[in-house]
């Protein structure tokens, strides 16, 4: 699959801009409206309730679906990030062959399990919502091919404008938008900021900086972002989603 496959949704292309320190995992509760009539203190007449439910369902069904971004993708990535996903599933399949043919047993075990399973259709708001998630480097190196980190929290929001990623916890934070595309899976373009750096690294701002791939979705409960040809380190990176 490229870049060109693509069939896009109405929004426009947005990438939040949260406050590491200020992000916790209890801010995406939604708080429930009073059934009590504000004026009188009883419950509202029935000439007012068929109206009032009939907007509270609109609206809980637009609170429950959030939208994908969509705009000016692919338009607005760089020749070198169009490239990177023009080659993604050769780098995939290149890098995967080479690590469980170079790595320890139990580690390509590890791979062989968090790669298993095919995208799925899955509901967006079902993606919403706070993660656990590790990254996995994979390289074409025969002294480290595999490396595996521990759990980090991850989010995933809904703005208005779009579904948007946010690594909240470690040296290395990633932070985009998901695109919807022709295919079960989801389009990534983010930006990775580094160690303690407060203010979040927008995408295009630097090509080192700069992430595609793909999210693969299996369950509601477990996901996995691809990202080919990283600019430093490995060959592929995996950030694999937990709940």
């Amino acid at each position: 699959m490229t870049h060109a496959n693509l069939r896009p949704r109405i929004g426009e292309p947005h990438v939040g801009e949260p406050n590491f320190n200020e992000l916790s995992f209890g801010d995406l509760n939604p708080v429930a409206p009073s059934a009590n009539d504000s004026r009188t203190g009883r419950p509202p007449s029935n000439r007012f309730s068929l109206a009032f439910a009939s907007l509270a369902l609109c609206v809980g069904m637009f609170a429950a679906a959030p939208v994908l971004a969509d705009g000016s993708f692919p338009k607005m990535l760089t020749e070198q990030d169009k490239a990177r996903l023009d080659g993604y599933q050769e780098v995939r399949q290149t890098t995967l062959d080479y690590v469980r043919a170079h790595g320890s047993p139990s580690d390509v075990k590890m791979v062989n399990a968090v790669m298993a399973g095919d995208a799925k259709k899955i509901d967006a708001a079902k993606i919403a919502g706070d993660w656990r998630c590790r990254v996995i480097k994979l390289s074409k190196q025969p002294n480290l091919p595999i490396i595996a980190y521990n759990d980090f929290r991850c989010r995933i929001t809904d703005d208005g404008a779009g579904l948007a990623l946010h690594k909240l916890t470690g040296s290395q934070r990633t932070n985009g938008t998901f695109y919807d595309i022709n295919d079960n899976k989801l389009a990534y373009v983010g930006a990775v900021s580094l160690g303690d750096q407060k203010r979040v690294t927008r995408y295009g701002e630097s090509q080192d900086s700069n992430e595609v791939g793909y999210l693969v979705p299996l369950s509601a409960k477990h996901m996995r972002l691809e990202l080919p040809s990283p600019t430093a380190e490995s060959n592929f990176d995996v950030l694999e989603l937990r709940r």
